[in-house]
């Protein structure tokens, strides 16, 4: 499928299905606190969050924020990120955060900040002080905007966004070994479909692969 099937994705009941899917890996890995300017904890997140935001990104890149808000992504999601103790503690490790890291995260929380609504969200959560404005950040990182990945995922595609997304971080991508039947199964399982309706976290059971003898 082309990217332009990305559509398919851009309505509300999608948008709830990817929050709640966020929303259950909360409470499966208990992350450290977000105080460390110098570490990005992104990479090793769990990979079913992960993919849920590689959707969300590529959704509000393509739309605009404005269904993500809706369907509270704020408050249950990101709002229970490890921030801190005080409401003082959560803007100040927030705005450490969104200045100092370069992943997934960063890249939604600005687009939610270049909405009103999705400001007044932030402020709510006690991350965004009362009354903050927009900010135009310079070389906004827009990463998969220019190939959007479509609904119908190239696993060996998606796998390539992942190492050039990490490369682009000045990270080190996961180095594979992989023989010439591993090679050959790989490229045998591909125009992998995803489904899952939200009812429990994004995981292996909801990669639909074609049967191939």
């Amino acid at each position: 499928m082309l990217a332009d099937s990305l559509h398919l994705l851009h309505n509300p009941k999608a948008y709830l299905a990817f929050v709640r899917s966020l929303e259950l890996c909360v409470g499966d890995v208990e992350y450290e606190k977000l105080d460390d300017k110098y570490f990005d904890e992104y990479p090793f997140r769990d990979a079913a969050e992960k993919m849920c935001l590689m959707f969300i990104l590529q959704l509000i890149i393509k739309y605009d924020a404005k269904e993500l808000i809706m369907a509270r992504f704020v408050e249950k999601w990101l709002a229970r990120q490890a921030w801190g103790d005080t409401d003082e503690e959560r803007r100040s490790l927030f705005a450490q955060y969104m200045e100092h890291k370069r992943n997934r995260i960063t890249d939604i929380c600005q687009k939610l900040q270049e909405s009103r609504l999705g400001r007044q969200a932030l402020e709510k959560a006690k991350l965004l002080p009362e009354g903050s404005r927009a900010e135009s950040k310079v070389g906004f990182r827009l990463l998969m905007s220019a190939d959007l990945m479509p609904l119908s995922v190239d696993a060996e595609e998606y796998a390539r966004t992942e190492e050039e997304y990490a490369l682009a971080q000045g990270l080190q991508p996961r180095v594979m070994e992989q023989s010439a039947e591993e090679q050959r199964l790989r490229h045998n399982h591909r125009h992998t479909m995803v489904w899952n309706d939200g009812t429990h976290p994004l995981g292996r059971d909801d990669i639909i692969q074609p049967d191939r003898d």
